[in-house]
C-alpha cells in the first residue's frame, strides 16, 4: 500500500447521491494500484446545507429581503408557511437518511408536512398522481420527496436560477457550442447554493492541501489517437511554462484526455490554480467542436493515517464504545491530527409502536 493519498472531487449533482462514473472508475483504478483514494461530493454537502434548519431559515431570510410583489405567487404561499418548513426540514432529512423510520406514519397522516405546489399538482392528477404503494415507508418517501422538490423549486425560482437536484452540473453547458454562457454565469455574483458548494470545496482543499492537479476533458466518440493529437498536445503546450511545475504526465483514451501536473513542494495553491485555469482556457480555444467542458480535480499526496488504535476487552460493548468516543475526541483535539475515524460501533435505536385504537381507549 502506497503512502500517497488521493482526493477526487465529484462534479456537483450530476445525479444526486450517485457517484459520477468516471470519478468512481478512477477511484477504483487508483486503489487497485495501492493508492489511498477518497472522493468528495460537494453537491451532497451543498444540498444538506440547504435542506437543514439553518439553511431553510437562510432561504426565507433572503426571500423576506426581496420586494413582496416581485416574488412568484407560489413563493409567497410558501413564505406564509415558513415556520412549518423550518420546523420539519431536519426531521424529514433524518427520515430519508434512515435515522428515524418511525416518522413515516406521521408523514402519511397528511398534516405533518406543509404542502406546496407539488402537492397541489398531485391532487389535481387524482389517483394517478398518488403513490399507490401499500408500503407506508414508500408512501412517506414519496411525500417527503414532493416536499423537498417544492423547496428546490422555490430556491430555483427566487435565489439560484441554475439550481436543480438533477444534472445541475450540465444545466449551463447543455447544447452549448461555446463557453460564453458559462463565462457570463461565472461573472455573476454567487448564489446562495454556489456559496455553500464553494465553502464545501474549500473545506476539502484546506484539509487535504493537494500537491497535484488533474484535468479531464470528455469528448464522446473521439479515438485515442485523435485525443492525443487534438486535446493532449495543446494542453501540454500551454502548461510547459507554469511556475513551479515539476512533471507532466498525460493519458489519451477513447472519448477522453487527461493530464496530471505535479508541482514543487510549497507551491502557491491559489495562484497556481488560477494559472492552470488560464492555460486551460487558452488550450480549449484550439479544441475541435464537440469537446465538452473540462474539469479540474485536485489530488493530494500528503494525507495518510499515522496510527491505528484498536480497543478490546471484557468490558461491555457500550463501555468500549464510550471509551473509544472519548479517545476520538482527545485525539482530534491535538493540533497535528486532521481526523480520527471511528469504526466498529453500533448505533442504538429504540422503536415504539403505538396502537391508535388502544390509545383512543385512554
Amino acid at each position: 500500500m502506497s503512502d500517497l493519498s488521493v482526493l477526487l472531487v465529484i462534479p456537483p449533482l450530476t445525479q444526486l447521491n450517485t457517484p459520477y462514473p468516471s470519478t468512481a472508475y478512477l477511484t477504483g483504478f487508483l486503489r487497485s494500484q495501492g493508492y489511498r483514494t477518497y472522493q468528495a461530493d460537494v453537491g451532497i454537502e451543498m444540498v444538506l446545507a440547504l435542506f437543514s434548519q439553518s439553511g431553510i431559515s437562510r432561504v426565507f431570510h433572503e426571500l423576506r429581503a426581496k420586494p413582496h410583489d416581485d416574488l412568484p405567487g407560489e413563493a409567497r404561499q410558501m413564505l406564509s408557511l415558513e415556520r412549518a418548513y423550518v420546523e420539519t426540514i431536519d426531521p424529514v432529512i433524518h427520515f430519508l437518511q434512515g435515522k428515524d423510520p418511525t416518522l413515516a406514519a406521521r408523514i402519511c397522516q397528511g398534516v405533518f408536512l406543509p404542502q406546496g405546489p407539488r402537492f397541489l399538482a398531485r391532487e389535481e392528477e387524482g389517483p394517478q398522481g398518488r403513490d399507490q404503494s401499500p408500503n407506508q415507508t414508500d408512501q412517506a418517501k414519496h411525500l417527503a420527496t414532493l416536499y423537498l422538490e417544492d423547496l428546490a423549486d422555490l430556491v430555483q425560482a427566487t435565489l439560484a436560477p441554475h439550481f436543480t437536484l438533477s444534472r445541475y452540473a450540465e444545466s449551463l453547458a447543455m447544447q452549448a457550442n461555446s463557453y460564453d454562457r458559462l463565462e457570463e454565469a461565472l461573472a455573476l455574483p454567487m448564489s446562495l447554493t454556489d456559496e455553500w458548494m464553494v465553502q464545501a470545496l474549500w473545506r476539502h482543499i484546506e484539509r487535504h492541501q493537494p500537491s497535484v492537479v488533474g484535468l479531464s476533458v470528455p469528448f464522446p466518440g473521439i479515438s485515442a489517437e485523435d485525443s492525443e493529437r487534438l486535446l493532449v498536445r495543446p494542453m501540454e503546450a500551454e502548461f510547459q511554462d507554469l511556475d513551479g511545475l515539476q512533471t507532466i504526465s498525460a493519458t489519451a483514451a477513447e472519448g477522453y484526455a487527461g493530464i496530471f501536473l505535479e508541482f514543487e513542494f510549497g507551491w502557491d495553491k491559489d495562484a497556481t490554480i488560477a494559472e492552470v485555469r488560464e492555460a486551460m482556457d487558452a488550450a480549449a480555444a484550439s479544441f475541435p467542436e464537440g469537446a465538452e467542458s473540462y474539469s479540474i480535480n485536485e489530488i493530494n499526496f500528503s494525507e495518510f493515517p499515522i496510527i491505528i488504535v484498536a480497543l478490546s476487552g471484557e468490558a461491555p460493548e457500550r463501555t468500549l464504545l464510550r471509551l473509544a468516543q472519548e479517545l476520538q475526541d482527545r485525539l482530534e483535539a491535538l493540533p497535528p491530527v486532521l481526523e480520527a475515524g471511528l469504526a466498529g460501533g453500533r448505533d442504538e435505536m429504540v422503536e415504539v409502536v403505538i396502537d391508535p385504537l388502544a390509545l383512543e381507549a385512554y
